[in-house]
């Protein structure tokens, strides 16, 4: 059961992200690279706290599984996902993303 307390952290999390991205930084000579860098980076963080919060959910209804191995699962399937993307970026742009 999501009690007062919770609902309002949550919509209070989500807000917060969403304040954090319309406060664009004001750069006088920013380039398109970096405009949509910071438009990725918060797009990102948005989807991120989205997924976290699904994880949290999913973990709480699978209480008959353990809670390390859903860990080890998740851990690899972020690991599998930041390699993709690396890949991605390397294609994308032709530098390493490291």
């Amino acid at each position: 059961m999501i009690t007062i307390y919770d609902g309002v952290s949550m919509v209070g999390s989500f807000v917060g992200i969403i304040l954090i991205a319309l406060s664009a930084p004001k750069v006088v000579n920013e380039t398109a690279e970096q405009s949509n860098a910071y438009i990725w980076g918060v797009v990102c963080s948005v989807v991120s706290a989205l997924f976290l919060s699904f994880v949290f959910v999913s973990t709480s209804k699978m209480k008959s599984i353990h809670y390390l191995v859903i860990s080890f699962y998740l851990g690899v399937l972020s690991g599998l996902m930041c390699t993709v993307g690396m890949i991605i970026q390397f294609l994308v742009d032709g530098r390493r993303p490291f």
